[in-house]
């Protein structure tokens, strides 16, 4: 026999060996499903049935089970924008679900789904399931990074338990992973909460000697620090060091000097901070016009609180949280 016979041969026979294991796999659900096809005309049953139709039924039964799974695993699987989107409208759980499911079923899960994940956990109080994630994230190989301990480390900051944060962020180092801006503001906003201003100062001198890309987010722990003590001078050194860095400065640290300036009664500087805030390219934001027209109304200067209120752009005129802080304005005065 010549050898391309033999290659076409040995082809014929896997392919029947295929069609058999095929029909074996078949022919074991069949007999469960036997009622159910009978019931819907895909089987005959009694005396001279047709066995090219019963062999007819053992497919059709396949490709039915098959679409069927295919659908039930597509209907329960989300992509990692829809699992974000659950754990921020407070559905972690049902996401937590999703990825269990996408788990069982071998479809790929990106790594930064894990962190998603383990951040909502923590969130809502859950450690126990963050952890159990955790160690999910390890055996897959799809980390811990440097977030994965950022998202542990703030929620002890969180909870005001520094040995603990840190405890994670010694364990970060044993891993090798190095540590970014927002590792060392979650650890300088722990000891700025619980003022311990000296200790955040020298974390923030350790973030500048190591190789931590330099981000605003350390800075404005710092702004909103100084701001809420009403030391605004030293809030606005900390906004001038980060401009020196040619960052950026971020919304919060805007927000943080709106508040700052309102809390003194400054109404003046604090809507100049407000406009500067616009200028520097950031939308108009719902929480500085809330905070000047809480300001106003705490003051009794209603008149003023209105003229703001009526100012603001449409679409944040339709904030609950402005006419919930006008009412209370009017309520007072």
């Amino acid at each position: 026999m010549r050898p391309s016979r033999r290659f076409s041969c040995a082809i014929c026979h896997l392919v029947l060996l295929s069609d058999l294991l095929s029909l074996r796999f078949l022919a074991h659900g069949f007999k469960s499903a036997l009622p159910g096809l009978r019931h819907h005309g895909m089987v005959e049953s009694g005396p001279g049935i047709d066995n090219r139709r019963v062999g007819r039924s053992y497919l059709n039964w396949g490709v039915l089970y098959s679409t069927q799974k295919r659908r039930r695993v597509s209907s329960e699987t989300v992509s990692q924008e829809e699992m974000l989107q659950l754990c921020r409208n407070g559905q972690w759980m049902t996401a937590i679900k999703h990825f269990y499911v996408m788990k069982q079923n071998d479809l790929y899960i990106p790594s930064g789904t894990y962190n998603h994940l383990i951040t909502a956990a923590l969130n809502n109080g859950s450690y126990a399931k963050a952890f159990e994630l955790f160690q999910v994230m390890k055996k897959d190989g799809k980390g811990p990074d440097a977030f994965t301990f950022q998202a542990f480390i703030s929620y002890y900051g969180r909870k005001n338990e520094p040995s603990r944060a840190l405890k994670w962020f010694r364990d970060m180092e044993k891993y090798d992973i190095p540590a970014n801006q927002f590792v060392y503001a979650a650890l300088i906003r722990m000891y700025a909460r619980s003022g311990e201003i000296e200790e955040a100062l020298r974390l923030f001198i350790r973030m500048k000697g190591s190789e931590a890309k330099p981000g605003p987010a350390p800075y404005c722990v710092f702004v909103e620090y100084y701001a809420k003590q009403g030391d605004l001078p030293q809030a606005i050194k900390w906004l001038a060091r980060l401009e020196e860095q040619r960052l950026r400065p971020p919304a919060a640290i805007y927000l943080a000097l709106v508040a700052g300036y309102a809390r003194l009664e400054q109404f003046e500087r604090a809507a100049a901070w407000a406009r500067r805030m616009q200028a520097d390219g950031h939308r108009p934001h719902a929480a500085a016009v809330r905070v000047l027209l809480e300001a106003h109304a705490a003051a009794g200067e209603m008149g003023e609180a209105v003229r703001l209120f009526r100012a603001a752009p449409a679409a944040l005129r339709a904030d609950p949280a402005l006419w919930a802080a006008l009412a209370a304005g009017f309520a007072a005065a």
